[in-house]
């Protein structure tokens, strides 16, 4: 719309312009390649000064979306929300880190047979995490190279630009001896795709 716009006052003055050109005593007396040059060089910094006042529109336009979107007075806001839930989390949750930055990928698991073993609600660590994910613990399984940097029970925080790769997770299952610099997330509800360099450090 605002493009529109200005490609109608350009062509506007465009015309004016032309009908100085064609009409004046300049034009002529000769002067034509003159006056098209002024022409030319009018135009163009009428054109720039369109661009910077539209980028200032579409600037102001993207801030008060992004305010509706985190007052919750608009819908279809999936990414900005992630976004504003993320930075809440790292800013209020985030809690004391120690120890070195692992970057790992991290995937998620179910409680199923397929992807355990036939007590898929017991972990490693002996532990029923099930009954903890059930009680709002955030379970993680680490592939067994980790596990020597780790040891069940021990609080990791995640970081990564998707949100269900973010948060504080406890450390209660390992993974299958062929994964390196891997964490599989227990999320019987959810399904989502891996994320790739994610930074993991223990909670002190």
């Amino acid at each position: 719309m605002v493009r529109e716009e200005m490609r109608r006052l350009l062509i506007i003055v465009i015309l004016i312009i032309l009908a100085f050109f064609f009409f004046t005593d300049d034009a002529k007396a000769g002067r034509k390649d003159q006056i098209l040059r002024n022409i030319i060089e009018k135009c163009s910094k009428i054109w720039d000064e369109l661009e910077v006042i539209q980028a200032e529109i579409h600037l102001v336009a993207e801030e008060a979306r992004m305010a509706l979107c985190a007052d919750g007075v608009i819908e279809y806001c999936e990414e900005e929300v992630q976004e504003i839930r993320k930075r809440s989390i790292l800013e209020k949750e985030k809690p004391i880190l120690t120890g070195h930055t692992y970057r790992i990928t991290v995937t998620h698991y179910g409680a199923n047979v397929a992807e355990t073993d036939f007590s898929p609600c017991i972990g490693a660590s002996n532990e029923n995490i099930c009954d903890l994910h059930d009680r709002g613990i955030k379970v993680i399984a680490l592939s067994q190279d980790l596990i020597g940097y780790f040891k069940y029970g021990d609080q990791v925080w995640l970081e990564h630009d998707d949100l269900r790769c973010t948060g504080q997770f406890t450390v209660m299952d390992t993974m299958n001896p062929r994964f390196y610099y891997r964490g599989d997330i227990f999320s019987p509800e959810e399904e989502f795709g891996k994320c790739h360099n994610v930074q993991m450090r223990k909670v002190k």
